[in-house]
């Protein structure tokens, strides 16, 4: 089931500055169907927008309007993120991935 979001009813026509993650040296974006993931230079990873399945990787299924750190990953040293529709991952400098947010295809890969 799925539920209608307005997205914040902000709307941008030009691009802004995306001052909340200022001095985090961000390398890598990734946006899903209404969620963005940002990875920092440092391996952490920051999270924004619907957290319907719990694509974020927050623990919860609140929805984050500023980008909020994933300290599930803390540690991890993640090198590498991507965003599906609900779903996200991330890959460790060990080689591991990570992932989190809607299995219903078992896009996951957890069996």
């Amino acid at each position: 089931m799925y539920r209608y979001v307005s997205c914040y009813p902000v709307k941008n026509y030009v691009f802004t500055e995306v001052t909340g993650l200022n001095g985090k040296n961000i390398t890598a974006i990734a946006a899903g169907y209404a969620h963005t993931i940002a990875l920092g230079s440092d391996g952490k990873v920051w999270a924004t927008g619907l957290n319907y399945s719990g694509q974020l990787g927050l623990g919860d299924t609140t929805d984050q309007n500023e980008f909020t750190e994933v300290t599930g990953l803390s540690g991890k040293n993640i090198t590498a993120i991507a965003a599906g529709s609900y779903h996200t991952i991330a890959l460790g400098s060990d080689g591991k991935v990570w992932a989190t947010g809607s299995n219903s295809y078992g896009e996951l890969g957890l069996g």
